[in-house]
């Protein structure tokens, strides 16, 4: 597996008359996409961007569009006929694909990635009506879903026997500091998740929760900013 950065789309490869495959993301479990033997899939999130990609280096042709973070595939030669690939979001969403060459496909294909989770960034809009979020805590909690994680930052902390926090980015401005947690359900029941299970602080300002209900062993992300 290698990691590809991307690069800006090669004009030698035009897209025409584009089928589409509307495909709901799976984190789970891997998805599948189809795609023609001799032109170009273009392959992207709704309402996200692709950040990175691994990927067999000898099974595909991978251009990309760094502007509009889409991704540009096409098998590297007609004796491929399945590969896999792993997408990474800006907002960190992790996705597994199953690619399958179809011989018949006679033109290029539109792959959209459709999420299920909330669209966070629309909820954090709103917030900023109800509860009076400045526009630097809206800035930051943004950061935060686009940001790497970093292993090791934190030792994981067990609330109420059933819920794990760990932190796993964190954001510094002047007056400010952004963590970004994972939130994971480790009881066999389902859990809802609400910024009272957080532990707070008199310096906590504001959280933002991914996804409020967690089935057994299901994951998602909490991001906190605290005055300094």
């Amino acid at each position: 597996m290698r990691k590809y950065f991307y690069f800006i789309l090669s004009l030698f490869f035009p897209l025409i008359g584009d089928a589409n495959q509307n495909i709901v993301i799976n984190e789970n479990e891997r998805i599948n996409v189809v795609i023609p033997t001799n032109h170009l899939t273009r392959i992207y999130f709704k309402n996200d961007r692709i950040k990175n990609l691994f990927s067999n280096a000898e099974d595909l042709i991978l251009e990309a569009d760094e502007n509009l973070g889409q991704l540009y595939i096409r098998p590297a030669s007609s004796l491929i006929k399945e590969t896999s690939i792993t997408l990474v979001s800006e907002m960190g969403i992790v996705q597994d694909v199953n690619i399958k060459v179809n011989d018949n496909l006679n033109l290029g294909e539109t792959v959209q990635l459709i999420s299920n989770k909330p669209n966070l960034m629309a909820e954090i809009e709103d917030k900023t009506k109800t509860l009076n979020y400045t526009d630097d805590i809206v800035s930051i909690i943004k950061d935060l879903i686009k940001s790497d994680n970093i292993k090791g930052l934190s030792a994981s902390l067990v609330l109420d026997k059933s819920i794990t926090l760990t932190k796993i980015s964190e954001i510094n401005k002047e007056k400010y500091k952004g963590e970004k947690f994972k939130v994971k359900n480790i009881s066999k029941e389902l859990k809802i998740i609400t910024e009272n299970t957080i532990p707070t602080n008199s310096k906590i300002l504001a959280i933002a929760i991914l996804k409020k209900e967690l089935k057994p062993n299901e994951v998602t992300e909490a991001y906190i900013v605290r005055a300094k």
